[in-house]
This record gives C-alpha cells, sequence and structure tokens, in this order.
C-alpha cells in the first residue's frame, strides 16, 4: 500500500509540474513531500528506520525523475523525515497536526534547498521568492494531505 501512495503521488508530481500555473500559481505541487508527511503516521518509533529507508528510496526515485542533483534531493527529503518522526513523537496523529507537520515540512525542505544553494553560490538568497514557494506550495499540498487523511486514514505499520 505505502509503495503504491508513493507511485501515485510521484505520478501526481510527475502531471502537475506539467501545467503551466500562470493562472493558478497557488497551485505549486509539492505531492512527494506530502506523502512523506503522511507516511510518518504509519511508523511507529520502533520501526522509524523503515520509514527512513522508504524515504530515502522514494528520494532517489524523485532525482531521476526530476531533479538530477542527488545530494541535495536525497538530504532535503532526508531531512525532512526526520523532523516528521521529530514531531510525530511529540503530536498525536490527527488531521490538524498533519497539516501543522506539513506547513513546517514545506518550510523546513524550501529554507535548506535555498540555503544550500545559497551556500554552494548557485543562487542568490532571496527572501521573497521563498516566501513565495512557501506560501504558493500551501494550498494545494493541505488540499492533498486531507484528501489523504480523510480516505487512507492511517493505521500503524
Amino acid at each position: 500500500m505505502k509503495i503504491l501512495i508513493i507511485i501515485f503521488s510521484l505520478f501526481l508530481d510527475f502531471l502537475l509540474s506539467n501545467i503551466n500555473y500562470s493562472l493558478l500559481s497557488y497551485f505549486y505541487p509539492m505531492i512527494t513531500i506530502t506523502t512523506i508527511v503522511y507516511l510518518s503516521n504509519l511508523y511507529t518509533n520502533s520501526n522509524r528506520s523503515n520509514y527512513y529507508l522508504l524515504v530515502f528510496l522514494t528520494s532517489i526515485i524523485y532525482d531521476s525523475i526530476f531533479v538530477g542533483n542527488l545530494l541535495i534531493t536525497v538530504s532535503s527529503f532526508m531531512i525532512v523525515a526526520i523532523l516528521n518522526m521529530f514531531l510525530k513523537r511529540h503530536l498525536r496523529s490527527n488531521l490538524f497536526n498533519n497539516i501543522l507537520m506539513l506547513i513546517l515540512s514545506i518550510i523546513l525542505y524550501e529554507v535548506f534547498i535555498l540555503l544550500l544553494l545559497f551556500v554552494v553560490g548557485y543562487k542568490s538568497f532571496e527572501f521573497g521568492m521563498l516566501l513565495y514557494k512557501i506560501t504558493h506550495s500551501l494550498l494545494l499540498n493541505t488540499i492533498y494531505i486531507i484528501i489523504m487523511f480523510l480516505v487512507l486514514k492511517p493505521k500503524k505499520a
């Protein structure tokens, strides 16, 4: 089931990333990151290494399809996974907390990517662009996590 969820998220990311967003600018897709947040519900603290392995493998597949920079993709996905398992230890698994985890994950992901690109000299640090990407990804991805949470009703693995 988890593999099917990941395959579906990669398909949606592919599909949505090929849409012209000039009219729909508030729908920046981060479906695979949203899926990683959701999947943390399916793992307990004792089997979190399985979650990390799943996220690691997902990041490699995601990188081969979308990015082409394995180190950045794997690092950013793993940092999001660590954040999610940390928050999961302190928060109950409910819809509100999943939305909170998603928001924090998107912020961490975007900040990490921008800082990394800034440090290596590839991109200048543009706070406006960071804020734009974060705010424009929240609506679509929040809707997606709500649908996943309500339809799939997470149960521990």
